[in-house]
């Protein structure tokens, strides 16, 4: 046995000794918390022996936890945790010269760079956190710590090299993670009871408390929203148009990939999410014109008649649940008068709250914005309102143009980091899924494709999300820092790969059509 088994072992004896010790007194005294920090502690463990050099990876597939563990007096969410963990795993590793530093700067940090400069000028301008201790009037500082966290995420992601090995098993880690939160949030969602429970473990696993009150709400009647479906749904999707052709998941003759777009497509349609089936149709039309170009736009443009054409035939015929018709409500059709109203009342909703950021003093810098931050005396009146029940829309609205969640990437962005921030913020997005494009054009190895299509389609469809769909720009930013890193890492790690291909093409570049993606498997045309 080699010292590095014997030090593994003392430590895993030694922790199951004190552990035992703790976990007795808890389990005596009914103590929860001490019950789940212990419990945590083996699956960190537990995770660090599993995955070892490798625990990177950690990074990516807890990403969409965004909630926090409730029962821990901590105010960082899953994802913060996932990577203040690989950052100590990481170091540990780094010390006992096991893993190296690989970071190098290239142009990606450049556009990092430049928003984090924004970010600083916006701070100077309204200073909160530590600098608003003295006077106490400023709070908000939650989304500068969230870009530190991802920054240091992208700087972990942009040192790795892995072995396309653990690389080829990303998109079954992250869709198996997406699956936990849904499992979690559908049965806290169906079983009150048993959420409330599973609630102070997750917060995000919300219960659905108007039936354990007996209220009488909107969400009572089916018409509400399922946040927690998204990540799976959204990850499934992507995994399949990134695999393959997303034509070939459409065809009766691959039971398994329609059955497994079923999936999706219903979770989607069960959130409530509008977005969210603009979000899997976009997926469709940018992974089929990856594959296929042109002749993929024109097979969704068929597609899409198709499939509008027999959703509006379901309806007048058997009639959809109240929550799948609130995602396709937009669409001609014979849709229930309470969903179609819910629906329209929130899309003024929101056309009213823009109106009047644009109209009035809310933004008082647009061109470099006002930075994150806003009264703590004004925070404190509306959470009572909220907290009673008995918030009016408008003062809703009220709220979000104070905190900066306008629904509106631009209008966020212009409130956050001025028009300026907002051109550097779109560019650095546009310029990640350019990259991330050509990347998988010129990926000819099947598995590698699919990881990089995996993590690509998402980006591509980011700006455009952002800018028409929906954005937040306080949470976009660290999203897109840590997509960024994920972008370093693959293109790192097929570097060699992609060297040796333009050795074997005339002229050191490679066809838009590489011979893994080519009717017959004919040889790539240089360009």
């Amino acid at each position: 046995m080699n010292s590095k088994n014997i030090i593994v072992l003392i430590v895993v004896v030694a922790v199951i000794l004190i552990g035992s010790i703790f976990l007795g007194t808890a389990v005596g005294t009914s103590d929860i918390q001490t019950l789940s920090g212990f419990f945590l502690i083996a699956i960190a463990l537990g995770a660090f022996m599993a995955t070892g050099r490798n625990v990177w990876i950690l990074i990516p597939i807890f990403a969409a936890w965004d909630g926090r563990i409730s029962i821990l007096p901590i105010p960082f969410s899953v994802s913060n945790v996932a990577v203040g963990f690989v950052v100590v795993c990481w170091g540990l590793l780094w010390t006992t010269r096991r893993v190296r530093w690989h970071f190098r700067f290239n142009s990606l940090d450049i556009w990092l760079l430049l928003m984090l400069l924004l970010l600083a000028a916006g701070y100077l301008r309204n200073p909160v956190g530590v600098a608003a201790v003295a006077n106490n009037s400023n709070i908000g500082a939650r989304p500068y710590f969230e870009v530190g966290v991802a920054c240091v995420g992208y700087a972990i992601l942009g040192s790795q090299r892995p072995v396309a090995a653990v690389l080829g098993r990303l998109p079954l880690g992250v869709t198996l993670s997406g699956f936990a939160i849904a499992l979690g949030g559908t049965i806290a969602y169906l079983y009150p009871i048993v959420g409330i429970y599973l609630y102070q473990f997750y917060s995000g696993f919300r219960p659905f408390m108007a039936e354990v009150l007996g209220g009488e709400t909107a969400v009572a009647k089916g018409i509400g929203r399922a946040p927690f479906l998204l990540p799976f749904a959204l990850a499934l999707g992507a995994w399949l148009f990134a695999s393959r052709p997303p034509i070939s998941s459409c065809s009766p003759l691959r039971p398994f990939r329609l059955g497994t777009l079923c999936v999706s497509g219903v979770s989607v349609l069960v959130s409530g999410f509008r977005n969210a089936v603009g979000a899997l149709g976009m997926y469709f039309i940018i992974g089929s014109f990856l594959w296929w170009r042109g002749k993929g736009l024109i097979l969704c443009a068929v597609i899409a008649v198709l499939f509008i054409a027999g959703v509006i035939g379901v309806q007048s015929t058997i009639g959809l649940p109240d929550r799948m018709q609130r995602p396709l409500s937009f669409l001609p059709g014979d849709w229930d008068e309470g969903v179609k109203r819910s629906a329209e009342e929130t899309v003024q909703w929101r056309l009213d709250m823009w109106m009047d950021v644009l109209k009035g003093d809310q933004i008082e810098n647009w061109w470099i914005g006002d930075g994150f931050g806003f009264p703590a005396s004004e925070m404190a009146y509306y959470s009572a309102l909220y907290n009673s029940g008995k918030i009016l829309p408008q003062q809703l609205a009220n709220y979000f143009l104070m905190t900066g969640d306008l629904h509106s990437g631009p209008l966020s962005a212009a409130k956050f980091v001025g028009v300026i921030g907002f051109v550097v913020f779109f560019s650095y997005a546009g310029f990640v899924a350019w990259r991330f494009a050509r990347l998988f054009r010129i990926t000819e190895d099947k598995r590698m494709k699919t990881v990089v299509g995996f993590f690509g389609i998402p980006a591509i469809y980011f700006p455009i999300k952002f800018v028409f769909i929906y954005g937040a720009f306080q949470n976009d930013l660290p999203s897109l820092i840590v997509t960024a890193g994920m972008l370093r890492l693959l293109e790192e790690s097929l570097a060699p790969q992609l060297a040796r291909i333009k050795e074997d093409v005339p002229g050191g570049v490679v066809s838009r059509n590489p011979v893994s993606e080519r009717p017959g498997g004919r040889a790539p045309i240089p360009s």
